[in-house]
């Protein structure tokens, strides 16, 4: 198996591995009745902000309404010491999958080996997204993205064995593909958009695990 390949598994294993053990003690110390949806999607919602992931567009105790951003957290006045946590987890989960590869004193490969954390801490964040309701325009970018794929896998497979795999080239209008382009834009920018504050917080974690290995393979 190769080195990327290493990176990537153990990244996606310990980085969801970081999220969810996050998700758990938020669930485990939040309050039965805080908001009024049930209390998983309470407990992620407020994860996700302390992951710096505002959440849009409900109607919870007048906190917020459609269109609008909330952050439960300064909302409610409540758990507040869950912004430490993820801080912790992110490094932890790029120590681990640091360790887990082979071992290496070069900076520029362990940041490599920690970096592939990010992948499975953000993976799982986006999942925690999806699944709570938490921001709808990402899921409507999502779903949108993926029926697209899913539309030109299955066109150009089709094509293909109607063709005997002869090349062929599409025909689409101007506008067409100018509407393909400006919605492949503004999804992009969405999404970026809802996680950079979560991006900035893995690679922090990344570049703290990063120094913590090499000053332990130092001594």
């Amino acid at each position: 198996m190769s080195i990327r390949r290493n990176q990537l598994r153990y990244g996606m294993l310990w980085g969801a591995v970081a999220f969810l053990a996050g998700l758990a003690a938020t669930f485990l110390v939040t309050p039965p009745d805080l908001l009024e949806v049930e209390k998983w999607r309470t407990a992620a919602w407020f994860f996700l902000n302390a992951n710096g992931v505002p959440i849009a567009g409900i109607r919870v105790l007048g906190l917020s309404g459609i269109g609008s951003d909330v952050n439960l957290i300064k909302a409610t006045d409540q758990l507040r010491a869950l912004y430490m946590l993820p801080p912790l987890l992110v490094t932890l989960a790029a120590v681990l999958t640091g360790d887990s590869l082979r071992y290496t004193t070069r900076p520029k490969y362990v940041v490599q080996n920690c970096a592939g954390a990010t992948a499975g801490y953000v993976g799982a964040a986006l999942v925690t997204i999806l699944a709570s309701g938490a921001r709808p325009s990402v899921a409507v970018v999502i779903l949108l993205g993926g029926l697209l794929g899913g539309g030109l896998l299955i066109g150009t497979s089709v094509t293909n064995r109607l063709t005997g795999g002869l090349p062929v080239f599409g025909v689409t209008t101007l506008g067409g593909l100018t509407a393909i382009g400006l919605a492949v834009i503004l999804g992009g920018i969405t999404v970026i958009t809802a996680l950079t504050p979560l991006l900035v917080l893995s690679l922090v974690g990344v570049l703290t695990g990063t120094v913590l290995l090499l000053v332990v393979r130092s001594f």
